[in-house]
């Protein structure tokens, strides 16, 4: 009971009130909302020998027990094991029902606002269904990746304002089931500003657009590539599978009432779907997932709000007009028609490292590849692109510009092309652009595939080469820092998290977590020429580790890095 005790006490503060207080108003007049799974402290206190017994034997019998094993072993052996292990154990008395959760109660309070000083400002309301029990078939899961996209096509839209700089800095739309109480569809927003009502405004014009016109077959056929390509690579990795991920997914599974499946069925499946993913299907199923039985929603904010419950309230219920700006116009961008970098090098020097089997290959342009084919792991390759001289290039009083590049450098474009762009670009394909300061280098990494491996290496030599400077992510990584900033001191863990590599390194600047006035002073002006001149700098080490041919990788180097 003590440590229980002390599990509850670590768990409290500010987000542990938000949580509880979210599941409270979400859930109100269901078992969910009583408490939280850890208990009450009048329940952990009231707890003794017979009654803890008494519960393991009401709920831990065999008739509930499932064991899932997977792993490189003979299943005959296994199914020994488990009947010698297993196969005596009994419990007295009938197995007891399952509870009932109980169902959504519309006659509840629709709205709450929570004040917690230490949190930022968060929006989030829901529709809320009553959970049912289903058959996993092939139909329901259609069902299932048919809502996906119906809401995956609204959270793009939502991405797209928010990174235009709309009243919101963040807003996204998810179904779920949750704890057998509530087939729910939620909507989180993060204002930008404190005008919170005009931010849920907005995200609401979005949904209501969404609700109001079917898709375009192209915004469809956009977010369908785009989970063919996810489930493929899926199915081409599916080999080297940890037994650990395969035991889990099947408890998983079991959890939630559904059966598991091959990645190669679950792309059958989906590929099935796709001739049947018409306007008007996406269309009926948006429309059922913003439809409930009861409509609540919470706000947690930092600062009171005056008549807070019956403002939000008005906010999600008040009549609003469809957005006529928000879909995507359709655009489609190809690789082969960016610009070369420039004129292809040549391969002028290989070296046996006589590390595993690395190779060291120096171009005819100074740039050094190391090259390491294997294939530990199906269709995977690691790129990583180290260049500079990363925080020995910047003073102690500059460590706002490293954050900032962290943030908003990858973010900020490459050459002709926006954010926007970068997701066109890269639809349906294994891409990554990710963006790092080390201690003596920065670095620009991805995972990708063999068939998107030269256009990988394109990206990130197009990025150093000719880079694009917009300025929407350099404010908005300067909006997240301060909203991010207040909840640093919501508990002693996130003191921790905010400081302790500032204090290991004997409260070096460069390493602290920069504070949003610092932030604030740095425009999007003074972070190119911050950063401009630091990309071009040093000697680049590329490095490709995984499943590619090295004379094709090669090819690719000199077309792009060489």
């Amino acid at each position: 009971v003590p440590v229980v005790m002390a599990e509850t006490r670590e768990r409290g503060g500010a987000q542990a009130r938000a949580y509880d207080a979210t599941r409270e108003h979400l859930f109100a007049g269901q078992l969910l909302a009583d408490r939280s799974p850890i208990g009450t402290i009048p329940s952990l206190e009231a707890a003794t020998a017979p009654s803890v017994r008494a519960f393991h034997s009401r709920w831990y019998r065999p008739q509930t027990t499932v064991i899932s094993i997977a792993g490189d072993v003979d299943p005959a052996l296994l199914e020994k094991l488990v009947k010698t292990y297993f196969g005596g154990w009994k419990v007295k008395g009938a197995v007891p029902p399952m509870p009932d959760f109980g169902k959504p109660d519309g006659t509840k309070p629709v709205a709450k606002v929570v004040t917690e000083a230490s949190l930022p400002r968060v929006v989030t309301y829901a529709m809320l269904r009553p959970w049912q029990r289903v058959d996993d078939t092939i139909v329901y899961n259609e069902g299932k990746w048919t809502e996906l996209l119906a809401l995956q096509l609204i959270n793009r839209r939502l991405e797209a304002r928010a990174r235009a700089g709309g009243s919101f800095l963040q807003a996204d739309v998810a179904q779920e089931d949750v704890s057998r109480s509530a087939d729910a569809t939620f909507i989180s927003i993060v204002p930008l500003a404190e005008d919170w009502e005009q931010a849920v405004t907005d995200v609401r014009r979005v949904i209501a657009d969404a609700l109001a016109v079917p898709p375009t077959e192209e915004e469809i056929a956009r977010e369908a590539t785009e989970f063919e390509a996810a489930l493929q690579v899926a199915a081409d990795r599916s080999a080297t599978e940890s037994g650990s991920a395969q035991a889990d997914n099947i408890v998983g599974a079991v959890d939630i009432r559904e059966t598991v499946a091959t990645s190669q069925v679950a792309l059958d499946v989906f590929r099935g779907l796709m001739p049947k993913l018409t306007p008007q299907v996406l269309h009926e199923s948006t429309k059922m997932l913003f439809a409930g039985d009861a409509t609540r929603a919470i706000m947690i904010t930092p600062t009171a709000v005056d008549n807070g419950d019956a403002r939000l309230a008005a906010a999600i219920t008040a009549p609003v007009e469809a957005s006529d700006n928000s879909r995507l116009a359709a655009q489609t961008i190809r690789f082969s028609d960016l610009p070369p970098i420039g004129t292809p090098g040549t391969t002028v020097g290989a070296l046996r490292t006589g590390v595993l089997d690395v190779e060291m290959v120096s171009l005819s342009n100074g740039v050094k590849a190391l090259l390491y084919p294997n294939d530990a792991e199906v269709s995977k390759i690691m790129v990583k692109v180290r260049f500079g001289k990363g925080m020995k290039s910047f003073t102690s009083d500059q460590g706002p510009l490293i954050w900032l590049g962290e943030a908003a450098l990858a973010a900020s474009g490459v050459g002709p092309l926006g954010q926007e762009e970068l997701d066109r670009i890269t639809t349906g394909r294994r891409i990554g652009l990710a963006f790092s300061v080390e201690d003596d280098n920065f670095a620009f990494a991805g995972e990708t595939r063999p068939q998107d491996l030269e256009d990988q290496l394109y990206l990130i030599a197009a990025k150093m080469q000719m880079p694009r400077w917009d300025a929407n992510p350099v404010q908005r990584a300067i909006a997240v820092s301060k909203i991010s900033y207040e909840s640093y001191t919501s508990s002693p863990q996130t003191v921790l998290n905010r400081d302790l590599q500032w204090l290991l390194r004997d409260k070096d600047g460069r390493f602290a977590t920069p504070h949003p006035d610092s932030l604030a002073k740095i425009t999007p002006e003074a972070f190119r020429a911050a950063w401009e001149p630091l990309l071009a700098s040093g000697d680049i080490e590329v490095m490709l580790f995984g499943d590619f041919k090295r004379d094709e990788a090669i090819v690719a180097l000199e077309k792009t890095f060489g």
